[in-house]
């Protein structure tokens, strides 16, 4: 980095409206040279330092001292946020401001913008908001740490006027963030004038207080929603216990009409609720997604053999015909593998002269797991 001194004639001050007039006093430091950028014919575009080249010109110095930054375009206007950081001189206001030049006067989208600065799309959103909606006293009051962001923000919800007025409120009464947050969002929801009024009297009856077992924990936004739900159980209190006996049959053919449509209406939410509730079932629980048409065996029928895959299972239901022939059969092969020679001796699938053996095609199962009693 080197030092240079230039005629503060060949010095542009384009850029010094980004800046608000916040500023550190240091007297026992001495000042820093300016950070300006090349612009056309040799001149120079300052980047950081306006107060300080004011008071110079003022002093009635030709010349100062610059350090040249080799940067172009609308990186300059970034140059002026990272010069300005590490000594926390920085403003909410000032970030607003160059966001908004970058979006309005180089033609950035808010997604370009926080990928040039490093934001995020709401940290964008949030300074285009401010430098929009702002009223210009409440931004001099950011731009010197009187007033904090996210009230700030809670105030461009609402008319310029309107925003000075709810800032007096929140003064008066010393709000602290999380109780002006509460306040506001409160003033918003109500839609009458006494109401209002009532609220900007007593700014802190928008939150419950910390001691009341009784105040609700919800705010004002999730408060409304509740009473939603209230009135809707409420309504269908009212439609269950309705009796329809004493009207006219016309009517009562109408109404029962109407509240068959409605209990339709009513199932169909019901089971559009529980199938966003069940959701698609896990692949970790089915190991894997099948097709259509396609069920996975572990999740299928247990197969256990039935009687006619072994012998002849206790208690089956056969014919007297079936019965004398198995016993002919039986007594065939005892005579033809000698006398005293058992039937279950004879091990499981062999053939005995006189029987005609089927091809086997008994299913191969997997060792059966005991079935509980």
């Amino acid at each position: 980095m080197t030092c240079t001194f230039v005629p503060t004639d060949r010095l542009r001050t384009s850029f010094s409206g980004l800046r608000g007039q916040r500023s550190h006093l240091r007297p026992s430091l001495e000042p820093l040279p300016l950070r300006v950028a090349e612009a056309e014919g040799g001149n120079y575009e300052v980047l950081d330092g306006f107060k300080r080249l004011g008071r110079w010109k003022a002093e009635g110095r030709t010349e100062v001292p610059v350090v040249v930054e080799p940067v172009c375009g609308v990186v300059r206007k970034v140059w002026i946020l990272e010069s300005n950081c590490p000594e926390r001189t920085l403003s909410p206001m000032d970030e607003a401001r160059v966001v908004a030049s970058l979006v309005d006067e180089d033609g950035l989208t808010p997604t370009a913008v926080g990928k040039l600065l490093g934001r995020k799309k709401t940290w964008v959103s949030r300074r285009l908001l401010l430098s929009r909606r702002l009223a210009p006293e409440l931004a001099q009051r950011l731009d010197q740490r009187g007033l904090g962001l996210t009230v700030a923000c809670g105030l461009c919800g609402f008319d310029r006027s309107a925003q000075l007025r709810l800032y007096q409120a929140v003064l008066r009464h010393g709000l602290r963030t999380r109780e002006a947050v509460a306040f506001l969002d409160t003033y918003r929801a109500m839609v009458d004038a006494p109401s209002r009024e009532a609220l900007l009297r007593d700014p802190r009856s928008a939150e419950p207080r910390a001691l009341d077992q009784g105040a609700s924990p919800l705010g004002p936004a999730a408060s409304r929603i509740a009473a939603a739900f209230d009135t809707l159980e409420n309504s269908f209190r009212e439609v269950e216990a309705a009796d329809l006996s004493a009207l006219r049959e016309t009517e009562r053919r109408v109404l029962e009409a109407r509240k068959r449509q409605a209990e339709k209406t009513i199932l169909k939410l019901a089971l559009q609720l529980k199938e966003t509730a069940d959701g698609p079932r896990s692949e970790e629980t089915h190991g894997g997604a099948l097709g259509p048409g396609h069920v996975d065996p572990r999740h299928g029928q247990e197969v256990w053999p039935e009687c006619e895959d072994g012998p002849t299972c206790p208690g089956s239901i056969t014919s007297p015909a079936i019965e004398a022939e198995a016993g002919a059969l039986r007594a065939q092969g005892a005579r033809a593998c000698g006398a005293g020679v058992a039937w279950a001796a004879h091990p499981a699938g062999a053939v005995l002269p006189g029987l005609h053996r089927l091809p086997d095609h008994t299913p191969r199962l997997p060792p059966a797991k005991a079935r509980s009693p």
